[in-house]
């Protein structure tokens, strides 16, 4: 195990009442350590470390400068698609973009405008479908980039699947029963 002496995540999360989990860091390692009662609560939380790691790392590798990712998941169909809300550093404790990952591309939005997991998964499939329909005439969105251009032909269908279902749980509001919107 890692040294746990900083630990980065603890919580309960989603039906997981008896479920804790800890993130540690050590100069070399990455630890987790889970305390359950309950195998499913383990799965499901296991799922979201390694969702939360995907957006850290994704957000790392375009470059952005963020604060603190959730806990856990602002929403989510574990284990194939979540939301994560990723605050800002210019203002701490606001969300500066809303990140999604799972069986899927991830990605990013800005949250200028989007204060609900519900309008940046509508943000995030509104460009999917439009990059997508750039893919398919053969060019590129001019303020947006998705794969490296040398698989428009299997990506853009891709897309227009993942943005068709996005917008409809969007558009569902059995899917945000337990929100207020």
């Amino acid at each position: 195990m890692g040294d746990f002496s900083r630990i980065l995540l603890v919580g309960k999360i989603g039906e997981c009442r008896a479920s804790w989990i800890g993130i540690a860091t050590g100069p070399r390692t990455r630890s987790v350590l889970i305390l359950s009662r309950s195998t499913q609560g383990c799965a499901r939380l296991l799922g979201f470390v390694a969702r939360r790691s995907e957006v850290e790392e994704y957000l790392g590798r375009e470059g952005v400068a963020h604060g603190p990712i959730g806990e856990g998941p602002a929403w989510s169909v574990a284990p194939y698609v979540s939301i994560w809300a990723v605050a800002t550093l210019e203002r701490p404790g606001s969300v500066g973009w809303w990140a999604i990952t799972g069986d899927l591309s991830n990605d990013y939005v800005c949250a200028n405008d989007i204060n609900h997991p519900r309008n940046a998964m509508r943000a995030i499939a509104t460009l999917w479908q439009e990059a997508s329909e750039y893919m398919l005439r053969g060019g590129k969105h001019p303020t947006f980039r998705i794969g490296v251009g040398d698989s428009n032909d299997e990506l853009a269908p891709l897309l227009v699947s993942r943005a068709e279902t996005l917008l409809g749980w969007a558009d569902d509001p059995e899917v945000w029963e337990d929100d207020d919107l």
